[in-house]
């Protein structure tokens, strides 16, 4: 499945999602089950209207606060409407949760990537590579993402993005110990 730009993440089938298609909804029809909730989030996701994939996907955890395919693809939707700090939290919300999902933690480096920060994006492509090798987006993304490291001349004027980013590392930090911490660090090129 290919949402937004250049972003891919993937649900191969409904087993793939984490959804408990129980719920407390009356067989009636008064409110859908969740698994329904989060397809239809995906549908609209697909279709390129975030603002009710948003609204499904919200529901979802309203309902199960703790659903990590609800937040993870709250956090795709947030790095696509480039709100890369919220992406971020949503997605590490959702790591917590499920800590052992691959696509999770590749899209988790693409919210780092997007906001500028490499290091921190390939030790999230790494930690995916880890839990599944065959992971051809991450594998891709790690190659793109060090070699754009080895050819960056970034100039952090001001210190404010470099502030920006330390404050990323230490909530990450706090919320993700596992981590490696070698790929907490930024540095920085002055010139």
């Amino acid at each position: 499945i290919m949402i937004g730009k250049k972003r891919p993440f993937s649900y191969r089938n409904r087993t793939d999602l984490n959804v408990n298609a129980k719920s407390n909804h009356q067989a009636d029809g008064s409110a859908p089950p969740l698994v329904v909730l989060l397809e239809k989030g995906l549908f609209f996701h697909q279709q390129g209207d975030l603002q009710n994939a948003a609204q499904h996907y919200r529901q979802i955890l309203a309902v199960s606060p703790l659903n990590a395919d609800a937040l993870h693809l709250l956090g795709v939707l947030s790095n696509q409407k480039q709100d890369n700090r919220a992406a971020i939290e949503y997605i590490t919300r959702a790591l917590q949760i499920i800590p052992d999902h691959p696509i999770y933690y590749n899209n988790l480096g693409n919210a780092f990537r997007d906001g500028g920060c490499c290091q921190q994006a390939v030790g999230c492509y790494q930690k995916a590579l880890q839990i599944q090798p065959d992971l051809v987006e991450a594998q891709l993304h790690t190659d793109d993402e060090e070699e754009e490291m080895e050819d960056s001349d970034i100039d952090f004027d001001g210190g404010y993005i470099a502030d920006e980013m330390q404050l990323m590392r230490d909530e990450l930090a706090q919320l993700m110990p596992d981590l490696d911490p070698e790929h907490l660090t930024l540095e920085v090129v002055q010139q």
